[in-house]
């Protein structure tokens, strides 16, 4: 099994991602010095999700004082999340990663990168991008209706990016009233 030169996989938590896709985060560090041909990093979500549900384009490598840094040009959500099942069976990979390794290629060639839905990018004419849902308070029903929505698509990981985008409904111990973070 041949690896790509250019694309790396990286395990990440679903709680990192999500400041990915929202753009708290748009940098990823590692303490593992990345090729200077690396030019993509596949994010392998871990439990309870266990698949490849994203990929980064990344501009340059930082060195930094005890890891490296590397600024995140572009995610995209794969349209269909490759499960750590499929990666045994149908790839060959033996273990989920556990630290950064080079993708097959064959996962790379069955899963053409700009064939996956751009949630965000820092080019000015990306190709396919998935508009971002405003930070604006909306009603508990009108959140409810959009995750579900969600659900029809497929895979798991979907739900990261819809319900994070939407504001956080929590119950105050007062009564009941509702407060809305932003």
């Amino acid at each position: 099994m041949s690896a790509s030169q250019y694309d790396v996989m990286a395990p990440i938590s679903p709680e990192r991602m999500e400041q990915i896709i929202s753009r708290q985060k748009s940098y990823e560090s590692t303490r593992y010095r990345l090729a200077p041909d690396v030019k993509r990093i596949w994010f392998y979500l871990t439990a309870p999700y266990s698949c490849i549900a994203y990929i980064c384009e990344i501009d340059h490598i930082t060195p930094m004082e005890s890891r490296f840094s590397c600024t995140l040009k572009s995610i995209w959500r794969m349209r269909k999340s490759v499960e750590l099942r499929e990666m045994k069976e149908r790839y060959g990979i033996k273990v989920a990663p556990r630290g950064l390794v080079y993708v097959p290629t064959c996962i790379v060639d069955a899963h053409p990168w700009r064939d996956q839905q751009c949630l965000w990018t820092l080019e000015r004419n990306p190709r396919t991008t998935v508009p971002i849902a405003s930070s604006k308070p909306t009603l508990k029903r009108k959140l409810t209706r959009s995750v579900e929505e969600a659900d029809l698509m497929d895979g798991v990981h979907h739900k990261l990016l819809k319900v994070h985008h939407a504001p956080q409904l929590t119950q105050t111990f007062s009564d009941d009233k509702m407060d809305v973070d932003p």
